[in-house]
């Protein structure tokens, strides 16, 4: 046996398939498997977010307090400098040395101006070098140093300085740099410039520049790695030291932060940079408003992300082979009553009422099991009924065929009546005779209960001339029917009635000639066959009762107007039927009302 893809028509198991698809059994395993998977993942992935989100939180805690352990050591080292330059500034004979209008150097005052640039007593070499420039032109270094300009440090120091301030506002940061130490020449610094004014006037004097290794500041590096980057910014975003020496002197706009977020005090907060998601912690120094800056990946806060993804995937499949095993058969347990059900149906359906389903249960299932079993019963007990009202409407209809002889015998006796009556010479018992023969063939020649109107009113006349026998010809009868209208189907025998009626209640007493009028019309989609009479008329209260009349005033018992009302709206409906109208000594009218159908030339 080859084998087969399930698209392949071949597939022997195709059709099984298909039908499992479209089974009920697979629609509760889908339901009840998404309906208990859905919740556990929604669950599972809202603990997966609330984990990341305490990690990214304990992490940045944890962040802070470093960031604020390194901010206090930088805070400490800014001090020790601000320190040396508020002290230097504040040495009285350095401040009259550069009061004094001087244009060459004077060996005592190198000596206390050196003196006083020696007690910075930098044991870390935070302080790389210190120069001091005069209003006069003179310089006093403390070190060897190429390539300053202090011409132009100082004359941007100066022009931007406030006058008449106190010495506290003296201090000018100047940004990032490189030393200009013949030590060590290009090592990234922090410039600082402080303004020297005379003590009597606040004039200025000078500035006093020093230069501050980045390095020796912090050693960003140790909080480096594992996707960590650590800033020191001022702020306006200008880093002033790194973990990597390359980032100094840049701004951080440029690596795209937003400066906004940064504008604030201490904390975190999570951003995508070049497409990848970074939690930023900040810390804010109260003495210098500079941000100790910290930028690392959110995907290296859980090294384990990836194992705990694998194990988060593999618990849902699992999960999802568990749940799905138990809705299959907890469906199955559902579905098979009613699968059963729709088996015992097919069997009704090819004949077989012989089946019944086992009630189980007291739910719904029970319930259209009891239902099934009922209708099954009751369809057995339809059919025995169907099948005896067969077999009495075979037998009926045999009886009619052997009575088909008897209306035969009669035709030949009225035959022999109408002959012998010719020889003894009685024209009116031959003419009765003759049309009671043609009556009584019209209304026996066909089993179907309708007929032509042509034949119906044909019918009419040959009972109207028997009557005429027995009433000395007082009875003129005229008809008219419509063009197109003598094929017109109408049940058998409805205008008899009616002409019965009109001798019998209003005619028959009378000893003047009567006329009876049929006229036939059309009006619409409708037949309307109008029967008016010139008798006596009748009352409210009589005509209100003929439509209820069993049996006419001879007490024989008749078809009556009822049963031609009741006839007429079985085969068409309320809206069909007969119409009465009289008025006392001017006669009756009887409108008859059908629907027009017309003959297809059977029967």
């Amino acid at each position: 046996m080859g084998l087969f893809t399930l698209n392949d028509p071949k597939n022997p198991f195709r059709p099984r398939l298909r039908s499992f698809l479209h089974s009920l059994r697979f629609k509760l395993l889908i339901s009840h498997t998404a309906l208990a998977i859905a919740p556990l993942v929604l669950a599972s992935l809202v603990f997966y977010l609330f984990l990341i989100d305490e990690v990214q939180r304990k992490v940045s805690d944890s962040t802070l307090d470093k960031l604020s352990a390194a901010s206090g050591i930088i805070d400490q080292k800014v001090r020790h400098v601000l320190g040396f330059v508020d002290g230097f500034m504040s040495e009285e004979d350095v401040n009259k040395i550069l009061s004094r209008q001087f244009t060459g150097y004077i060996y005592k005052d190198v000596n206390i101006v050196s003196a006083a640039l020696a007690k910075s007593s930098d044991s870390g070499q935070l302080i790389r070098s210190i120069t001091l420039a005069t209003r006069t032109g003179h310089i006093y270094r403390n070190g060897t140093y190429s390539g300053l300009d202090m011409d132009s440090i100082m004359r941007a120091v100066l022009y931007t300085s406030s006058r008449g301030s106190s010495s506290h506002s003296n201090i000018r940061w100047l940004g990032v740099g490189k030393s200009s130490s013949m030590m060590l020449p290009g090592e990234p610094v922090l410039r600082l410039a402080g303004i020297i004014r005379k003590f009597t006037d606040f004039s200025d004097l000078g500035i006093l520049y020093l230069e501050i290794s980045s390095k020796e500041l912090y050693d960003f590096s140790s909080l480096a790695g594992n996707g960590r980057k650590i800033f020191l910014a001022d702020q306006n975003g200008l880093v002033l030291a790194a973990s990597d020496a390359s980032y100094s002197s840049k701004n951080l706009a440029d690596f795209g932060f937003d400066m906004s977020r940064l504008s604030g005090g201490s904390g975190y907060f999570r951003k995508k940079i070049d497409g990848e998601k970074m939690l930023i912690s900040c810390f804010s120094s109260s003495l210098t408003g500079w941000k100790v800056i910290e930028y690392r990946t959110v995907a290296s806060l859980l090294p384990e992300t990836t194992y705990f993804t694998g194990f988060f995937l593999v618990f849902v499949a699992l999960l999802t082979i568990f749940v799905g095993v138990l809705s299959l058969v907890i469906s199955s347990r559902i579905s098979r009553p009613i699968v059963k059900l729709s088996e015992l149906m097919r069997c009704v359906e090819g004949g077989d009422l012989d089946v019944s389903i086992r009630v189980e249960g007291k739910d719904e299932i029970r319930h259209l099991s009891e239902s099934f079993n009922s209708m099954v019963s009751q369809l057995r007990e339809l059919i025995a009924r169907i099948y005896e009202q067969e077999k009495a409407k075979k037998k009926a209809e045999f009886e009619v065929l052997q009575a088909q002889i008897n209306p035969h015998f009669l035709y030949n006796t009225l035959g022999n009546i109408q002959w012998m009556a010719i020889i003894h010479k009685l024209p009116s018992i031959a003419d009765m005779t003759s049309s009671l023969i043609k009556l009584l063939k019209l209304s026996l020649a066909s089993p179907n209960p309708m007929i032509e109107l042509e034949k119906e009113v044909d019918m009419l006349v040959q009972y109207v001339h028997i009557l005429n026998v027995r009433y000395n010809n007082s009875i003129d009868f005229i008809h008219t029917i419509g063009e197109g209208l003598e094929s017109s189907m109408v049940p058998r025998l409805i205008l008899q009635p009616l002409v019965e009626n009109a001798i019998v209640h209003g005619m028959e007493n009378s000893h003047d000639q009567g006329r009876i009028e049929l006229i036939c019309e059309k009006e619409g989609d409708d037949l309307i066959l109008l029967l008016r009479d010139s008798g006596s008329g009748m009352s409210e209260e009589k005509l209100s009762g003929l439509l209820g009349a069993g049996e006419t005033q001879s007490g024989h018992r008749g078809i009556g107007l009822r049963n031609v009302n009741e006839r007429i709206r079985l085969y068409y409906g309320e809206k069909y039927g007969l119409g009465l109208h009289s008025e006392y000594g001017e006669g009756t009218t009887i409108t008859v009302r059908i629907p027009i159908q017309i003959s297809s030339g059977e029967g």
